[in-house]
């Protein structure tokens, strides 16, 4: 499952749909937050037959 490392939620998700496997999304994040909005996955593990991934919003783009 190494290859959803990095991409998008989204994409992460419509991928693994796609291929007929369900879907649980677990949003991870530090005590201090982030701002940012785009949101990656940061690991991906199947248990109990379905995929979980892990996520976490990045800040992606700088701020002018």
């Amino acid at each position: 499952m190494t290859e959803l490392l990095g991409l998008p939620l989204a994409e992460a998700v419509r991928r693994l749909e796609a291929a007929g496997e369900q879907v649980v999304c677990v949003e991870v994040s530090s005590r201090k937050g982030s701002t940012g909005t785009d949101a990656r996955v940061i690991r991906a593990e199947r248990v109990a037959g379905k995929t979980v991934l892990r996520y976490a919003r990045f800040q992606t783009e700088t701020k002018e």
